[in-house]
């Protein structure tokens, strides 16, 4: 009879030590996803953190003042300091990834993934001779077919920035809003088209913004001494954001929305941004560019003296501390992608 007492503790003993190896195995899986997790950036200005080293027009992010907050120098990225990318790796506790342009060091590249962003792209040719995202996810491929990213890709994520460039161009060579619907069709397509190819070739998470409210924007709201939003452009993000969440439903695994709309709306409320709709770097008219300055050297734009009071940095980017902000309006949907 004295027996039975030894004998239920050793059970719950051994239950206690299989319980322990289960976890610490468990521990060890995450551990393990986590060494060879990787993030792949494609998309746009929002997510270029250097890809274009040269500094003819019109790449002013290689020309001060961007850069300014961090690193104090030009990068390449369109802000004064962080852009999307180095914050949403930042929450990954991962290193901000490589531009493609710099990918001269396989063990480099191995250990921190890479951005294949260009500014000024889209999903169509934008007329800036720079990869479009179709392209982008071409330069991808190649490497994976190499071997690069074998181990890397099921627990990797791969963030998709859209900012509409393909809808700049299009207004530009049609002067009007006429046909405008058809072309989103079209753009929303590719971009669905788009994000199930990172499926196809591996990539299980996958993340793209919707597109921000472009009537905010100081590129915009100039012509109202920067005192109210664009209903009319507002419109055309919200009609393209409606269209894209209705085309990605049908994807699988299922894509997160990182929705900028709402989260730019909801950052230029806070109190921290005085001056929600002007931009800190404004050229002296709208024909120029921040970072501009004429044959004699002489600066043509002008500069706020307290960056982080601006949700703007220039006419149409976030600044550094913009992006912070918004990143943490998107934890939820950044948890989705690391569960």
């Amino acid at each position: 009879m004295a027996a039975g007492p030894s004998i239920g503790l050793f059970v719950i003993f051994s239950l206690l030590v299989v319980g322990i190896k289960a976890e610490n195995l468990q521990t060890a899986r995450s551990l393990k996803s986590l060494e060879h997790r990787r993030l792949f950036v494609f998309g746009d200005s929002f997510a270029d953190t250097g890809n274009k080293q040269n500094p003819n027009e019109p790449y002013y992010s290689l020309r001060k003042p961007y850069g300014e907050t961090y690193p104090l120098y030009p990068t390449g990225r369109w802000s004064d300091g962080k852009v999307m990318t180095d914050f949403v790796a930042t929450y990954m506790d991962l290193i901000s990834p490589v531009p493609y342009t710099k990918r001269n060091d396989s063990i480099l590249l191995q250990k921190y993934g890479m951005n294949f962003a260009y500014g000024g792209t889209g999903v169509f040719d934008t007329f800036t001779g720079l990869p479009d995202m179709t392209q982008q996810i071409d330069a991808f491929e190649q490497l994976i077919n190499s071997g690069l990213y074998a181990d890397h890709l099921d627990s990797s994520v791969a963030l998709v920035s859209y900012a509409g460039n393909d809808y700049r161009v299009y207004l530009e060579n049609n002067g009007s809003l006429a046909g405008l619907g058809a072309f989103r069709q079209q753009v929303v397509q590719q971009l669905t088209a788009n994000l199930q190819r990172l499926h196809n070739l591996g990539v299980k998470r996958v993340a793209v913004t919707n597109l921000q409210p472009i009537g905010c924007s100081p590129t915009v709201t100039y012509s109202t001494n920067f005192t109210q939003c664009s209903s009319l452009y507002n419109g055309l993000s919200q009609l393209h954001n409606q269209l894209l969440n209705a085309s990605v439903q049908a994807l699988s695994p299922p894509v997160v929305i990182l929705d900028n709309y709402n989260a730019f709306l909801t950052v230029l409320q806070q109190e921290t941004f005085g001056n929600r709709l002007k931009a800190c770097c404004m050229g002296v008219n709208i024909t120029v560019w921040c970072g501009t300055v004429d044959g004699s050297g002489n600066k043509q734009y002008t500069l706020c003296p307290l960056p982080w009071t601006t949700f703007w940095w220039d006419s149409c980017h976030p600044s550094h501390f913009a992006w912070k902000a918004l990143i943490e309006y998107h934890r939820p949907s950044l948890d989705q992608l690391l569960a």
